[in-house]
């Protein structure tokens, strides 16, 4: 599911909002240390937390090192690099709190992203989402425990439902719709795309 109708990947895309009365003040989101831990196998256990200010470099890291047809699933685009104004809006919070979770595993240069799950708000009580694993890290069960602490995260929101829109082409987005029990439907302006959606409870 992807953010802002051109972020995807792996992944799952997302647009969030917040609910309450005009008058009322959102809840700010606390921000846990661990939400989950995931073990990868091979003695390799990841650590799904909330994104924080301080994973800047992790994040523009673990984006390039996608591979191209990871990181075009994932935006929508070809891209080379990650601009300064890019990596902003993804490390970017709201007032009621961090927008992603990531899954983190030990490095060279301290912890390493190999997992991103966020949110995007948008207005109702829907979202669109986008979760994106590293190459290395797919098909071991990485986006599902991402998938669930993003839920958890777009719940205490009060957002009911998410949505990611996603080239027909991809199909690592079309296997894991169906093992999550998405719904998928065309995009009605674009053809080439599809809307795939999950309720949140």
């Amino acid at each position: 599911m992807s953010a802002a109708r051109s972020q995807n990947g792996v992944s799952v895309c997302v647009s969030a909002s917040c609910c309450g009365d005009v008058m009322s003040m959102p809840t700010r989101i606390e921000r846990p240390s661990t939400l989950a831990t995931v073990d990868l196998g091979n003695g390799h256990a990841a650590t799904i937390r909330t994104l924080q200010a301080t994973d800047a470099a992790a994040e523009r890291r673990f984006i390039e090192g996608l591979s191209p047809q990871t990181r075009r699933e994932r935006f929508l685009t070809t891209m080379n690099g990650v601009g300064e104004g890019l990596l902003q809006l993804l490390m970017a919070e709201d007032a009621e709190g961090p927008l992603a979770v990531v899954a983190t595993l030990p490095g060279e240069r301290g912890l390493e992203i190999i997992g991103v799950a966020r949110i995007a708000p948008s207005g109702g009580r829907a979202a669109e989402c986008a979760i994106t694993v590293a190459d290395a890290w797919q098909r071991r069960g990485l986006g599902h425990r991402l998938l669930e602490a993003l839920r958890s995260l777009a719940a205490k929101r009060g957002i009911r439902r998410l949505y990611s829109i996603d080239a027909v082409s991809n199909e690592h987005m079309r296997e894991f719709a169906r093992a999550v029990g998405a719904h998928a439907r065309t995009d009605p302006d674009d053809a080439r795309q599809v809307i795939y959606e999950l309720d949140v409870s």
